[in-house]
């Protein structure tokens, strides 16, 4: 499994000559990722995949996932191109402020992401062997919990619901909801009240970022990245 000191350990190793690289042939990079980079932060990412997901859903989030690295390997390199017109000291340090963005304080942040949407694939599977018993969803209560995401907090309905297959945690960045099961005897919410609570919040998809289980999509095709880059990201 790759480490993160490794991984930052490679990038530092590959960061100055790839600075240059940029700085000198700018034109080689428009439309186009690093294959380097690519080579570094794929592993890393996949590594936070759980491999123990059923066949067709860890086949949807290995590429999910494969095509997200690309999109944010296109999206840091399209920052730095168009900071080419620059004194190389400036654009040096555009260069080191950028990388430790993307690649230190984002980086953990979506490599989480992929971590808590594989535990809750794997839990909503075993739900779904009981497709009667009720699913409630549940955020901390706290001060801190997004009001998009308390919205939709105690809503109960069975696990073969159809809500379930777009409404579960991870809904956004850093999310700490979940989902229980009760194996007591409760009543469902009413479809009016959870449709209302759907309306007050957002349930899905904040930046881009919400696990839509059965697809596997930990990022969807909202997220900036997709957004910014090309279908097919070439690499250089």
């Amino acid at each position: 499994m790759a480490s993160y000191k490794k991984l930052q350990d490679q990038l530092s190793s590959l960061y100055p000559e790839l600075k240059r690289d940029i700085f000198s042939h700018p034109d080689k990079y428009r439309n186009a990722g690093s294959y380097q980079l690519q080579s570094i932060l794929q592993p890393y990412y996949q590594d936070k995949i759980r491999k123990d997901l059923p066949k067709g859903l860890l086949e949807g989030v290995v590429n999910n996932v494969g095509d997200f690295v690309k999109s944010k390997n296109y999206a840091v390199i399209d920052d730095l191109v168009y900071s080419t017109d620059k004194s190389y000291e400036i654009f040096s340090q555009i260069f080191d402020v950028k990388m430790s963005l993307y690649n230190e304080t984002w980086l953990e942040t979506e490599a989480n992401q992929i971590t808590r949407s594989s535990n809750m694939a794997i839990q909503m599977t075993n739900f779904q062997r009981y497709p009667k018993k009720m699913l409630q969803y549940m955020t901390m209560e706290d001060s801190i919990v997004r009001p998009s995401h308390a919205a939709i907090n105690n809503v109960t309905l069975p696990a073969n619901d159809p809500f379930w297959s777009q409404y579960n945690p991870s809904l956004s960045y850093n999310c700490r909801c979940r989902i229980k099961m009760l194996f007591e005897d409760v009543e469902q919410s009413d479809a009016s009240e959870v449709e209302t609570a759907i309306d007050n919040g957002i349930g899905y998809a904040d930046n881009g970022t919400s696990f839509t289980f059965q697809t596997g999509k930990v990022f969807s095709k909202e997220h900036t990245y997709f957004e910014r880059s090309p279908q097919n990201v070439t690499l250089i």
